[in-house]
């Protein structure tokens, strides 16, 4: 993809703070003085950006990140970690949505998408529930809350996330995911069909006419799901089980018995680390019946990875926690790819050198600093604490 200037990691910096200051501001007008909404959640994103272990960390250092703070971020006063959290934790999350929009508008504008075109103009959208909060004794209001048969209540908040993907590229590009909230239902299941329905209204809300294959587990392999996905003009992979889905497996089995299923095998020989054969078998057919309650119809598929030491069913992915702002900087940002190639071409190293240099040198702008990481040799830092 060809570098385009609105998608450095600065323009992107900018685009998020026009989306926070646009935000209204729910605290009344005497509590609002001093710390700016839009200040404290670019003090959050902050957090993220410099990949800060913790608030607490951040806190420590705010006083002496001043200066560079606003520099970097445009952030004219950063609040304490009390102060952000009960800040920001007011704040309707649908209020950023528009942020993810712009950026993923901003990508598709400068043909970052199209290497991620998956099939037929289409893109694959992986999506699944995840937890983001946990704990036996911290809760609020909306904490979804679970209890163990031992009697044990764990307090919980959730989403639904999902990103675009594509098998050949390494950098996904996450889409604004939906909190799973308390009235969403008492079971895992209700809870993540639930949001997933509002997630694929807001989903064509905000991109109409994109096409997608939605690729979802297990819990989505049913009857409502199915309907809401073809509601919103989406193709689909889904996962099934033959515990939840024990009528299609009945029905597999018995048209193999029959003959008329669809069989296919290859092998293959496998790299240096896995001397060894691996085959892949499929079977495969069109037109089943997902359930005898039903008129729904897919297409089954099933998949058998086989060596001589193993047989499993399905792919491993690695899982990667990665900010939305990085990947598309890494996508489509030529500083930030130059900077990444300096330190080995590993995210990790990358982040630790912008930690240390954000911390010990004065920089202008957040482009600064990654030029002081990709082309060292043309900098003369000057050290925070030097007169």
């Amino acid at each position: 993809m060809k570098p385009r200037k609105n998608l450095s990691g600065e323009a992107q910096h900018l685009l998020i703070s026009q989306v926070f200051l646009k935000i209204p501001d729910h605290r009344p007008r005497k509590q609002s003085v001093g710390i700016r909404l839009k200040d404290a959640l670019m003090s959050g994103f902050a957090v993220f950006a410099l990949k800060m272990p913790s608030l607490l960390q951040f806190d420590g250092r705010r006083k002496e990140y001043h200066a560079k703070l606003k520099s970097v971020f445009g952030i004219d006063l950063a609040p304490c970690d009390t102060q952000m959290r009960e800040i920001i934790d007011e704040v309707d999350p649908e209020m950023i949505r528009p942020a993810f929009k712009r950026l993923l508008f901003e990508v598709q504008r400068g043909k970052g998408l199209e290497d991620y075109v998956f099939y037929q103009g289409h893109y694959l959208i992986a999506a699944g529930g995840t937890g983001h909060f946990s704990s036996d004794s911290v809760h609020c209001e909306d904490c979804l809350v679970k209890e163990s048969k031992s009697g044990k209540v764990c307090y919980q908040h959730q989403m639904l996330a999902a990103a675009i993907v594509h098998p050949t590229q390494k950098i996904v590009l996450p889409l604004c995911p939906e909190p799973i909230k308390k009235q969403d239902g008492n079971t895992k299941n209700d809870c993540e069909r639930n949001a997933g329905k509002r997630f694929l209204k807001k989903f064509r809300e905000d991109h109409p006419k994109l096409k997608a294959v939605f690729v979802e587990d297990a819990l989505s392999g049913n009857a409502p799901r199915i309907e809401d996905l073809n509601e919103a003009n989406l193709r689909f992979i889904l996962g099934a089980k033959p515990g939840s889905n024990k009528y299609l497996f009945e029905q597999v089995e018995r048209l193999d018995r029959e003959g008329r299923m669809n069989h296919f095998q290859q092998e293959a020989k496998a790299g240096q680390k896995i001397p060894k054969t691996i085959t892949h078998r499929f079977r495969y057919l069109n037109g089943l019946r997902l359930n005898a309650a039903n008129d729904t119809i897919v297409n089954f598929l099933e998949y058998w990875e086989t060596t001589e030491w193993t047989d499993r069913k399905g792919v491993s992915h690695k899982k990667e926690k990665q900010l939305t702002v990085d990947q598309v900087q890494q996508l489509s940002c030529e500083l930030f790819q130059k900077a990444l190639a300096r330190v080995n071409g590993t995210r990790r190293s990358l982040w630790e050198t912008v930690r240390v240099l954000f911390e010990q040198w004065t920089f202008a702008s957040w482009s600064q600093l990654l030029e002081a990481i990709a082309y060292p040799e043309r900098w003369a830092l000057v050290p925070v604490n030097s007169s």
